[in-house]
């Protein structure tokens, strides 16, 4: 598994993004019961995302001791969800969690943006971590939404409590700019979020088409000219 991990660690971690997207929505109806679950669909996030990151030692310290956090503050939210009364859980460790997971999401998506619009050909390979990145991007959004929610209260319109998965719904709604209207920032700093977070997602597609379709013309001119490839 270690050796499949490391020859493909774009495609575990498009893996790892798709089965906790897929399964959210199912895990949040019985949070109290399939806590443990979702933490460890969390943790499988995480460590896929850490293995395909091309970090430098620092780095990767620094995404180890942010992800560490999120994945502890995941379990004391989700894993201990029945003893969180009797310990007066308050919104602390959400805070903490959501904080945690920001820094980890937004230093990842960094490092694989960089990955995938770096010079070279462009591969199966790297057209999956641009996927990975764009994916990662409306994760680490809807952490922040999380974040304000439990600063503030709901900060959406038809969120009646903290519901991650509507967080998660709504972020991605907003960064693909499709705009359903059926959920809607409002909290100030909500509206602020969404906005910057459509802008994001617009640049973030642009950017990546014309940067991709750029190298492979590099590279295709780059190439030795064969005749028998010549169109007649």
């Amino acid at each position: 598994m270690r050796t499949y991990l490391g020859r493909w660690p774009a495609l575990f971690l498009l893996g790892a993004i798709l089965v906790n997207l897929l399964t959210m929505p199912l895990l949040s109806l019985r949070s109290d019961r399939f806590g443990w679950l979702v933490v460890l669909l969390f943790m499988l996030l995480v460590v896929t995302a850490f293995r395909a990151t091309a970090a430098s030692r620092r780095m990767r310290r620094v995404l180890g001791a942010l992800g560490g956090v999120a994945l502890l503050a995941a379990w004391v939210r989700y894993g201990l969800a029945e003893q969180a009364p009797r310990w007066g859980y308050s919104e602390l460790v959400d805070c903490i969690r959501h904080a945690a997971a920001i820094g980890f999401a937004g230093i990842t998506v960094w490092l694989l943006v960089a990955r995938a619009l770096a010079r070279g050909r462009v591969t199966a390979d790297r057209v999956q971590v641009a996927i990975c990145a764009y994916l990662l991007m409306g994760w680490m959004w809807a952490e922040g939404y999380g974040l304000l929610t439990a600063l503030h209260g709901p900060v959406l319109s038809s969120q009646p409590g903290a519901d991650f998965n509507d967080l998660v719904y709504f972020s991605y709604v907003t960064l693909t700019t499709l705009g359903y209207g059926d959920v809607a920032p409002v909290h100030p700093a909500a509206k602020v979020v969404a906005y910057l977070e459509a802008v994001t997602g617009v640049i973030f597609l642009a950017t990546l088409v014309a940067r991709l379709v750029a190298l492979q013309i590099v590279h295709e001119s780059s190439e030795p000219y064969d005749d028998d490839n010549e169109v007649s």
